[in-house]
């Protein structure tokens, strides 16, 4: 089970998040510091300074971005390899919304791992209702084993594989959610979502 406590408001209406464990047992892992940084034209870094108190492991640093209310509407995330002992930032590429993606959270964990890595991207960027916008997973990878499948959902459509297609109609005029899940051989999965919101 993951936990999760917040260390304190940021500019813009943020707030950081802590976690030291995720799907078992708690492993030694401690997110010591968070900043955020690099922020630009929506864009922006969320750094985590990380310390392994146990054996040599894989440690999934993750960012989640979440309404006040709880609900997560966007996940990033990076595995590293962790020494025992080891101290070490990491950089975490996410999405910034500034002023005009109103009042959400940043809610930072991270936990040893042996689940494959989901990722993805999408063009065109700046997207409008009637386009064609290609999503692509060609960022995830594997910690153990190969990459056996990818389930995408996006609105109420489902596709399979590395790359998909979704044309935003009418009734996405508000926007879309995009989940993608990477399953390994191993029978291990990771999820990754993002909004994407038209502009008019």
């Amino acid at each position: 089970m993951r936990r999760r406590f917040l260390l304190g408001a940021l500019s813009g209406g943020t707030v950081a998040g802590l976690a030291g464990c995720s799907d078992s047992e708690p492993t030694g892992i401690d997110v010591l510091d968070t900043e955020l940084t690099d922020v630009g034209d929506g864009a922006a870094t969320m750094r985590a300074r990380v310390e392994n108190h146990g054996e040599r492991a894989n440690v999934e640093v993750a960012v989640a971005l979440a309404w006040a209310d709880g609900e997560t509407f966007e996940t990033y995330s990076d595995v590293i390899g962790l020494a025992a002992g080891e101290r070490r930032w990491v950089d975490v590429p996410i999405r910034h919304y500034g002023d005009a993606g109103g009042e959400y959270e940043h809610r930072v964990s991270a936990a040893v791992t042996s689940r494959p890595l989901a990722r993805f991207d999408y063009e065109p960027a700046t997207v409008a209702v009637g386009d064609l916008i290609r999503f692509d997973a060609g960022a995830s990878r594997v910690v153990e084993g190969a990459i056996a499948a990818f389930d995408w959902t996006i609105g109420d459509a489902y596709e399979v594989g590395p790359e998909v297609q979704y044309r935003l109609g009418d009734a996405d005029a508000e926007g879309v959610t995009a989940e993608l899940r990477v399953t390994d051989t191993q029978g291990a999965f990771d999820t990754a979502r993002r909004r994407v919101e038209p502009v008019e």
